[in-house]
């Protein structure tokens, strides 16, 4: 498929996403590599003066394989062009057009299905999480064409099983354990319990990149509960907060948006419906922790916790992979 020839699809609350820039307690500017693109590192060899010196000063030349990246400093890995108000010296200077592409794409990824580029914001952005997390509906796409001609038959398979599971997500004249209970029914998966203690302890077992991470995952084992379908909010404390029904559905329509298009590679389309279940499921059992500890601070804790899952799980293959083969060994 000519990249020309993609539809462009993104869900309908991507044009309200804007960074906050400085006042990001969580800045992408820290602690990540950033590589460099071909098209920025011809334009950062011609940058004149003290910022052209900086540039080149700052982008590694060690003849290894590795794509060209800015040489993080401090303890904190930050950017060397992140200024003390946490703010990008390239924009500033330079103008938004002069970053590398992963910089200008963050906090976005893409997939593609047939000839559809679908474009999201990740969890691991605390402003993109706090925009999904407040949707008050299933996930709506936009610029969604009917023709699927020329796709091949894995496409087809994949779109109408995704359709199917978010066609029954707005159902909402029936109650949201219903309509779990329908998708899995409907499409042959497991009814799963999920015991929370068990899966803290495996994801403690995984490769871990913040302290506070490993708090919440200590959190999460001294809830001993077993969630299922019936018991979506456990513990009982979030069952009655009018908010839960919508963080979950918020949560599920972003792990099923972006995940599912990988079973294009691995064939795991039930599987990765699981990984959706099972990742929603961990993190409302966080949120009804916090909000028996303060209602007033539990949303904004559910926010933190999303962003933690999303760059401890999400932003590591190795991560994904592990959880997908023990949803498989468990619940298959």
């Amino acid at each position: 498929m000519e990249k020309n020839t993609l539809h462009v699809i993104m869900p309908d609350y991507m044009t309200g996403f804007q960074c906050i820039a400085g006042k990001c307690r969580h800045s992408c500017c820290i602690g990540w590599e950033i590589d460099i693109d071909e098209e920025a590192l011809r334009h950062y060899m011609t940058v004149s003066g003290l910022l052209g010196d900086k540039l080149r000063a700052k982008i590694s030349a060690d003849g290894t394989d590795d794509a060209p990246h800015f040489l993080l400093e401090g303890e904190d890995e930050r950017c060397p062009f992140l200024n003390e108000q946490n703010l990008c010296e390239l924009i500033l200077n330079l103008g938004e057009d002069s970053l590398c592409q992963i910089c200008r794409d963050h906090p976005r990824f893409r997939n593609y299905i047939g000839d559809r580029e679908e474009i999201g914001l990740g969890l691991c952005c605390e402003e993109a999480a706090r925009l999904i997390l407040r949707q008050t509906h299933p996930m709506r796409l936009t610029g969604d064409p009917a023709d699927m001609s020329g796709w091949t038959p894995e496409d087809v398979d994949l779109y109408q099983f995704r359709s199917r599971i978010f066609a029954r997500l707005e159902d909402t004249a029936r109650p949201l354990s219903e309509r779990l209970t329908s998708i899995f029914q409907e499409n042959g998966l497991p009814l799963p319990q999920i015991d929370m203690s068990r899966w803290s302890a495996f994801l403690t077992e995984l490769e871990r990149l913040d302290p506070a991470w490993e708090r919440e995952l200590a959190r999460l084992a001294e809830e001993r509960v077993s969630c299922g379908i019936s018991c979506l909010f456990a513990p009982d404390a979030a069952s009655s907060d009018p908010k839960s029904e919508g963080f979950f559905l918020a949560l599920f329509s972003y792990f099923l948006y972006r995940h599912l298009p990988g079973a294009l590679e691995d064939g795991q389309m039930e599987v990765r419906v699981l990984f959706a279940y099972v990742a929603t499921q961990i993190l409302m059992s966080l949120y009804a922790s916090h909000l028996k500890e303060d209602p007033e601070t539990a949303e904004d804790a559910l926010i933190e916790c999303a962003r933690m899952f999303s760059s401890e799980i999400e932003y590591s293959d190795e991560n994904v992979t592990r959880i997908l083969l023990e949803i498989e060994r468990v619940y298959f």
